[in-house]
C-alpha cells in the first residue's frame, strides 16, 4: 500500500509540473510553440544528473538510501521551486531561470525515484542482476559458437 501511495504522489507531482509550469512560462515571456526549448534541455540534463546516483546504487547495492535521497530531493524541489519561482513573495514573478532550476530538480527527482523504486520494491531484481551479469560474461561452452 505504501508503494502505491508513493507512486501516486510521484505521478501527481509530475503531472502538476505539466499543468502549472506552461502558463508560468507563457507569462514569463516564452511563447507556447517554444516550450520545447525549455523542456528538452531540462529532460536531457536531468537524465545526465540521474546517472551517477543510479550507478552508485547499483554498484554498491545501496538502493534504499538512494531512494530515500531522491524522495528528499523531490521534497526540496517542491520547497525550493516555490522559493526560486518567487511564489513566497507575490511581488516577484517567476523568472525563466527559476522555473528551469525548479523543473530540473523535479525531473531529476522523478527520474531517480522511478529508477530506484523498482530495485527497492523487488529484491529479486537485485539478487538476479549479479548472476545474470556473471552468466553473460562467461565463455560459451566448447563446441558452440
Amino acid at each position: 500500500m505504501r508503494l502505491n501511495v508513493g507512486i501516486f504522489v510521484l505521478h501527481v507531482s509530475q503531472m502538476a509540473m505539466f499543468v502549472v509550469v506552461p502558463p508560468m512560462l507563457v507569462e514569463a515571456g516564452l511563447a507556447l510553440p517554444s516550450h520545447w526549448k525549455f523542456y528538452l534541455p531540462v529532460v536531457l540534463v536531468s537524465f545526465v544528473l540521474m546517472v551517477p546516483a543510479v550507478f552508485y546504487a547499483d554498484r554498491r547495492n545501496h538502493h534504499k538510501p538512494v531512494l530515500l535521497g531522491t524522495v528528499l530531493l523531490l521534497a526540496a524541489a517542491a520547497v525550493l521551486g516555490l522559493a526560486g519561482c518567487g511564489r513566497f513573495d507575490v511581488r516577484n514573478f517567476p523568472t525563466p531561470e527559476g522555473l528551469y532550476q525548479a523543473s530540473l530538480r523535479q525531473f531529476r527527482g522523478v527520474n531517480e525515484t522511478i529508477s530506484s523504486r523498482s530495485s527497492v520494491s523487488n529484491p529479486n531484481l537485485r539478487a538476479a542482476a549479479p548472476a545474470s551479469v556473471a552468466a553473460s560474461s562467461r565463455a560459451p561452452p566448447a563446441g558452440r559458437g
